[in-house]
C-alpha cells in the first residue's frame, strides 16, 4: 500500500505542470488533458492601493463535465536555468494574498468555457517593483492511469505585476565562458587544425527590483571582421541569475579572436563583457618544433658553420660598440 501511494504522489508531481507563454495573448493547453486557459501570462502595472479585476478563461475541450478549484500561489525561479518554484508566504504583504475569488470551485460543462474573475487588491504599503503570482486551475477529477495510480492536473496563469514607484532596472553580465572539447589552457586553445563551432555560456544577473525582458547578442571579431549571433530571449526576475547557452558556428582558425556579449534591457540600457581567445593549431606547433629541431641539429653537426656564425655575431657586436663610441665622442 505504501509503495502504491509513493508511486501515485510521484506521478501527480510529474504531471502537474505550468508553462510560461511567449506573450500575454497566448493560451496554454495541458499536454495530457484537453483543457486550456487564456491568457496564460498576464503582465500588469499597478499603483499601491489600487484594485482591479482580471478574467482568465478556462476551456473544457472534453465531452465530460469538469470540476475545478482556483487558488493563488507565489512563485519565483531557482537555479541558472530559471526553473519555476512555488512557495507559500503567509505574511500580509505576500503577493498571493492580494488575490481573491468570488468562488473557489467551478463546474465546467462539456465543451464549455467559464470566465473566472480574479480580484487583485494592492495594499498601500506594497513594495515597488516586481511581484509574481500564479493562479492555479486544479481539476478535482482524478484521471486513472491504471488501477493503482491516479493523476490530478492543474493549469497555471502567471501574473507578472509591477508596482509603480522607484523602479530600478539594473543588470550585468557576470561571465562568458566557452565550452569545447578542444585542448586548452586559460584563453589559449589548441585544436588539431581549427574549431568549426563553440558553445558559449553567458551568465546574467538581474540587480534591479523588477523583472527584465532580456535580449542581446554575441559578437565575434577577428582581423577587422565581425559577426553577430542573437542570444535567447528570457524574462529574468530580480535577484535571479540566468545562464544563456549559444552555439556559434564560426571557423576559428589560427589567430586571436574577441568574443563579446551584449545585453539590452530596461529603457535602452545595456551591459557588455569581452573575452579574448587565441587559437594555435597543433599542426603548427608540430611544424615549428620540427623546424627548430632541424636547425639545431644542422648547427650541432656542422661545427664549422656554427663557428662562422658565432664569429659573424661577434664582429657585428664589436662594430656596433665602436660606432657607439665614435657617436658618443
Amino acid at each position: 500500500m505504501r509503495k502504491i501511494l509513493i508511486i501515485t504522489l510521484l506521478v501527480i508531481f510529474l504531471v502537474t505542470n505550468i508553462k510560461i507563454a511567449k506573450n500575454s495573448y497566448a493560451s496554454f493547453t495541458h499536454p495530457n488533458l484537453n483543457e486550456t486557459i487564456y491568457p496564460s501570462l498576464n503582465i500588469i502595472t499597478l499603483d499601491r492601493g489600487s484594485q482591479i479585476i482580471k478574467y482568465v478563461t478556462f476551456y473544457n475541450n472534453t465531452r465530460a463535465p469538469i470540476a475545478i478549484k482556483v487558488y493563488a500561489q507565489n512563485f519565483g525561479t531557482v537555479g541558472l536555468n530559471g526553473n519555476i518554484s512555488f512557495f507559500v508566504d503567509k505574511s500580509r504583504l505576500a503577493s498571493a494574498s492580494w488575490f481573491s475569488f468570488p468562488n473557489l470551485n467551478y463546474a465546467v460543462p462539456p465543451k464549455g468555457t467559464i470566465d473566472v474573475p480574479i480580484e487583485i487588491k494592492v495594499p498601500k504599503d506594497a513594495t515597488p517593483g516586481g511581484h509574481y503570482v500564479t493562479v492555479f486551475f486544479q481539476s478535482l477529477n482524478t484521471e486513472k492511469l491504471n488501477s493503482n495510480v491516479g493523476v490530478i492536473s492543474r493549469l497555471g496563469s502567471l501574473f507578472f505585476i509591477t508596482i509603480g514607484g522607484n523602479i530600478n532596472y539594473n543588470s550585468r553580465i557576470n561571465n562568458i565562458s566557452i565550452k569545447t572539447n578542444t585542448l586548452h589552457f586559460s584563453n589559449f586553445y589548441f585544436p588539431l587544425f581549427n574549431i568549426p563551432t563553440i558553445n558559449t555560456e553567458t551568465v546574467i544577473q538581474n540587480l534591479g527590483n523588477t523583472y527584465i525582458n532580456e535580449h542581446g547578442y554575441l559578437s565575434v571579431k577577428s582581423s577587422g571582421k565581425s559577426k553577430n549571433f542573437n542570444l535567447p530571449v528570457h524574462l529574468i526576475l530580480q535577484n535571479e541569475k540566468r545562464i544563456l547557452d549559444k552555439n556559434i558556428a564560426y571557423n576559428f582558425n589560427i589567430g586571436s579572436y574577441t568574443i563579446s556579449s551584449t545585453l539590452l534591457y530596461g529603457y535602452n540600457q545595456r551591459s557588455k563583457i569581452i573575452k579574448n581567445i587565441y587559437i594555435i593549431p597543433i599542426y603548427l606547433i608540430i611544424l615549428l618544433t620540427f623546424l627548430i629541431g632541424f636547425c639545431i641539429l644542422v648547427l650541432v653537426k656542422n661545427k664549422h658553420l656554427l663557428s662562422v656564425g658565432f664569429n659573424l655575431i661577434l664582429e657585428k657586436v664589436n662594430h656596433e660598440i665602436k660606432r657607439y663610441k665614435k657617436t658618443s665622442s
